[in-house]
């Protein structure tokens, strides 16, 4: 299964991004960096499953790209 999180650079959000690649799924992260950090993603960088998108989710245009 393929799984999309916004805020994915969260702190609680990157440790359900290592779950899920943990557990052999796809996963695509959307942040915008504002309060997340890319130091929380270093683990999740190193999987193939794993994409970061750097957007914000009151951009409906970019959100919806990102999402397909």
């Amino acid at each position: 299964m393929k799984y999309f999180i916004t805020g994915g650079a969260g702190f609680i959000a990157s440790n359900l991004v290592d779950r899920l690649l943990e557990s052999g799924q796809e996963v695509v992260a959307y942040d915008n960096l504002s309060t997340g950090r890319e130091r929380f993603l270093e683990k999740a960088r190193t999987h193939s499953a794993f994409n970061f998108i750097g957007g914000d989710t009151t951009d409906l245009a970019a959100l919806t790209i990102a999402m397909k």
